[in-house]
């Protein structure tokens, strides 16, 4: 499974690399991030953290699939969605600083996806840290409960829709029913319609 969306990831970043190449080094504006978008939150990891500090890890499955806006409100880019099982999510976005450029997550081997060496030479960069990258924190609220979480993503693509990207997915979570908390470690993908 794992090697099926490793090619598929190469394929698109194949097909997109004429984009890509405009990307190296660029600096997107909010505008270039407004649009609508398809959304697919894992696989990954969720590891179970008891109060004693035992740990669990498990594969987390793809977990949720929808679609979102990103739109600009009080000059931040939202990524919005109200249809992730029921939820809704918020996630305000902002360009990361040169401390914040850390691709690491495409070499997680929990995370499926190209590795930064693949990125680099599809995209024609120099390194894969020449692509611009996203930070995001927000919620995802459901049932009268607001899960905090993060993105770390990397643009891949911008066209006149908006921008394709692929990132880490964080989120943690304390569970009485667990007896801890539970820490969601997944990928994250955004694409432009």
């Amino acid at each position: 499974m794992k090697n099926i969306v490793l090619a598929s990831i190469l394929g698109l970043l194949t097909a997109t690399a004429s984009f890509a190449q405009d990307l190296c080094r660029a600096n997107l504006s909010n505008e270039d991030l407004t649009g609508e978008y398809r959304i697919s939150i894992g696989p990954g990891t969720m590891t179970v953290v008891t109060r004693k500090g035992d740990q669990r890890v498990h594969d987390a499955p793809l977990l949720m699939e929808g679609i979102a806006t990103i739109a600009i409100y009080d000059g931040v880019p939202i990524l919005y969605s109200d249809n992730l099982l029921g939820g809704v999510m918020q996630i305000a976005l902002r360009p990361a600083t040169n401390a914040e450029n850390n691709l690491d997550f495409l070499d997680d081997p929990t995370i499926p996806t190209a590795g930064s060496e693949d990125v680099a030479f599809v995209s024609g960069c120099e390194n894969a840290t020449d692509l611009p990258q996203l930070i995001g924190t927000g919620t995802l609220t459901g049932n009268g409960i607001a899960i905090p979480n993060s993105v770390h993503l990397m643009v891949y693509l911008q066209d006149d829709g908006g921008i394709s990207a692929i990132g880490v997915y964080d989120s943690t979570v304390i569970s009485e029913a667990a007896s801890g908390q539970i820490v969601l470690h997944v990928r994250f993908s955004i694409s432009s319609f």
